[in-house]
């Protein structure tokens, strides 16, 4: 059903659903997507078959995935992005159709050279009435989060069609994309580096700024946040004493995060509960599910797992649990 391209020294992975027999059409094209980008739930036809083809190709910890598909309707629920590994963010670049995308709250369509952020550690839904072909670019979470924290504030909203840096995006990524089965392997690491840094770039002009929040305020909210970061640990972290270490007061630093779309707490608790998410599934069986807590800057247990549950859709040590199967399976 893949087909595996051996020109370079890191495959190619090829797919259509011509391969396969009509009434098994949309079902081989879940599986295949599934496999690429977690669990989700498809809704289509099946007794007129499905078209739809992609190629693929990941270098570390970047993927890129190009795609063409029929109308369709695919989404992902909060227990869907709870239960499985995945943890990383998906850019979503249109070359021809439209479809509409629901994510973060917000509603949204897309034409073609449109793009937005996905964080697939969370809920979203994709209904295109027409064919589709987009390019996905997938990374890890804690590459763009080391690059601009507070990205996720982003998710589900468009780019502007007027940013150059995202014409450059485009163009770039469409140039990765036509020579996918041509790059060495170290060649691909590089070019897709590039690709992640011209996003930050981009998202950089897109998250927090808002086309009219002044560089002063931005460059203050940045700092905050990598306060923020540096001390997640720190259970007696607390909003007053960010503030005062930043030479602010409380009440103006809620101003600066209120811009943002978002508030301290908010993003405090939020960047906890995903620095908790990240200890847990990388060390299930090291540590309880209390000591994870503690390790993230949770003062109370109890509070850890009811926010944990509220967030991702299940129990933290369930989470914790099915990490282990996988674990053993792979």
């Amino acid at each position: 059903m893949l087909n595996v391209s051996q020109a370079t020294e890191a495959p190619v992975l090829s797919f259509s659903t011509e391969r396969v027999a009509t009434t098994r059409q949309l079902d081989a094209w879940k599986q295949v997507v599934v496999d690429l980008h977690g669990q989700m739930c498809f809704e289509g036809a099946t007794t007129n078959g499905y078209r739809g083809t992609l190629a693929a190709r990941r270098s570390d910890a970047i993927q890129l995935v190009e795609f063409n598909a029929a109308p369709t309707a695919s989404s992902r629920s909060k227990k869907q992005a709870g239960s499985d590994a995945i943890c990383r963010y998906e850019l979503v670049l249109v070359t021809s159709g439209e479809f509409e995308l629901q994510h973060c709250g917000h509603r949204i369509r897309l034409q073609r050279g449109d793009g937005a952020l996905i964080d697939m550690s969370r809920p979203h839904q994709m209904l295109y009435g027409q064919p589709l072909s987009a390019t996905l670019i997938a990374c890890d979470r804690t590459l763009l989060d080391a690059k601009l924290p507070g990205v996720t504030h982003a998710c589900g909203v468009g780019f502007p069609r007027d940013s150059a840096t995202l014409a450059a995006l485009l163009g770039y990524a469409d140039t990765v994309r036509a020579n996918l089965d041509r790059w060495q392997a170290h060649e691909f690491q590089c070019v897709m580096a590039h690709l992640v840094d011209l996003a930050a770039l981009m998202l950089d002009g897109q998250n927090d700024l808002g086309g009219a929040y002044p560089a002063t305020q931005a460059a203050l909210l940045h700092r905050l946040k990598q306060f923020i970061h540096a001390h997640l640990s720190d259970d007696d972290l607390t909003l007053p004493h960010v503030a005062a270490a930043n030479g602010i007061s409380t009440r103006y630093m809620q101003k600066i995060f209120q811009v943002a779309g978002t508030s301290p707490r908010e993003y405090l608790l939020e960047a906890r509960l995903l620095l908790a998410r990240t200890l847990l599934r990388q060390r299930p069986l090291r540590h309880s599910v209390s000591s994870i807590a503690y390790m993230a800057g949770f003062g109370s247990a109890s509070y850890f797992s009811a926010a944990y549950k509220r967030r991702f859709g299940l129990a933290a040590r369930d989470d914790a649990k099915e990490r282990c199967q996988i674990n053993s399976k792979s």
